[in-house]
């Protein structure tokens, strides 16, 4: 009986020693293809297991595994890789980038990164480069369209004249305007370039009060700025003009002149009251100056008096004009405007930093 369990205590020490001698420790780094820069924070498991670990501030990792295991490799924004070990002991993995894994990507408060389906209230995000295919200066202008459920309000007509959003199913009776967080700082969304935006993402639920505080009751916009990322020195220029017009009118009934009666008024000359310079004028038409309806004469070309008939200093002093319509006359007060929209940017990342310098002039 004691040499029975005697072999089977040396059973299963052998297999334990064969197990330790068959396991070995991995070691490598992860570098991301387009710039070639170290990835922290990438997940290395082995492929069938519970075993794993992620990669350093400078990329490395290390794990044991058995030979010929099969590693995962998965970060956040990247095609997740199935590496086959190999009896080697290093290993060297290059990740790329996946435009589809970005899309679903969230920057939420903090500055953290997660997956959209995994956050627990509405938010939708844009990339920089859709917010300058228009050129607009304009940040909440160039978000127009590309976000349901934002209402866009227009600003004034004049020159960087600003509008502002509404996001729907948080708005309060005030109707506030949201909060905008630029790389985790509350920012005023006129001092955002939109060339300088890598990515926007737009809080639409209650839960943006609980990531930034009662600031964000109406909701908040939360922008991550451009930086360098290729080695060396990077410059970008880019220059756009921006031709805007008014593009419709109210419709204006063209059939009936300024006053309150259909009939025109007629100019009675009265010696010794009027002005004797009005002497020739007895029987001129005109119509009340001072009304601004328009249920006036018809304007069917008949010869009147305008305003500045009676007035001896102006050119048109004493001169008739046909009573006709002037249907160009509201669109013809407006100018095509004219904006020039120029942007230069400098950057540099090296291993250690790096940093991006832009400059617009508008």
């Amino acid at each position: 009986m004691e040499k029975r369990i005697l072999l089977v205590l040396c059973c299963i020490l052998l297999a334990v020693t064969q197990l330790f001698a068959q396991s070995r420790t991995i070691t490598g780094t992860v570098t991301a293809k387009e710039d070639g820069l170290p990835l922290p924070g990438v997940t290395v498991k082995v492929k069938g297991t519970s075993a794993g670990t992620q990669t350093g501030v400078n990329g490395k990792f290390s794990l044991n595994a058995p030979p010929n295991a099969i590693l995962l490799f998965s970060f956040i924004g990247y095609t997740t890789q199935d590496v086959h070990a190999g009896a080697g002991n290093e290993l060297n993995v290059v990740l790329v980038s996946s435009s589809k894994g970005l899309n679903e990507v969230i920057v939420t408060a903090l500055g953290i990164s997660r997956q959209q389906k995994s956050l627990g209230y509405a938010a939708q995000a844009v990339k920089g480069d859709d917010l300058t295919v228009t050129k607009q200066s304009d940040l909440n202008t160039a978000l127009a369209g590309k976000i349901a459920g934002v209402q866009v309000l227009g600003g004034s007509g004049a020159k960087f004249g600003t509008s502002t959003i509404r996001i729907r199913g948080v708005n309060s009776l005030s109707g506030g305007n949201p909060i905008y967080i630029v790389n985790g700082v509350v920012t005023d969304p006129n001092a955002v370039n939109n060339d300088d935006i890598e990515s926007l993402t737009v809080l639409k639920g209650p839960a943006a009060t609980a990531l930034y505080g009662q600031r964000a009751s109406e909701g908040a916009v939360v922008i991550t700025l451009k930086k360098g990322v290729d080695k060396g020195v990077g410059v970008s220029f880019n220059q756009s003009t921006t031709f805007e017009k008014v593009y419709q009118l109210p419709a204006y009934q063209n059939e009936y002149g300024g006053g309150t009666s259909i009939n025109w008024n007629t100019y009675t000359y009265q010696p010794g009251v009027s002005p004797t310079t009005n002497a020739n004028f007895n029987g001129v038409k005109y119509y009340n100056y001072g009304v601004d309806e328009s249920w006036g004469p018809k304007l069917d070309g008949t010869l009147y008096a305008p305003w500045y008939f009676w007035d001896p200093t102006n050119p048109g002093y004493g001169k008739l004009k046909p009573f006709v319509a002037q249907p160009n006359n509201v669109r013809d007060f407006y100018n095509t405007g004219v904006t020039y929209n120029t942007n230069a940017a400098f950057s540099k990342a090296a291993d250690n930093y790096n940093f991006r310098v832009s400059y617009t002039n508008i």
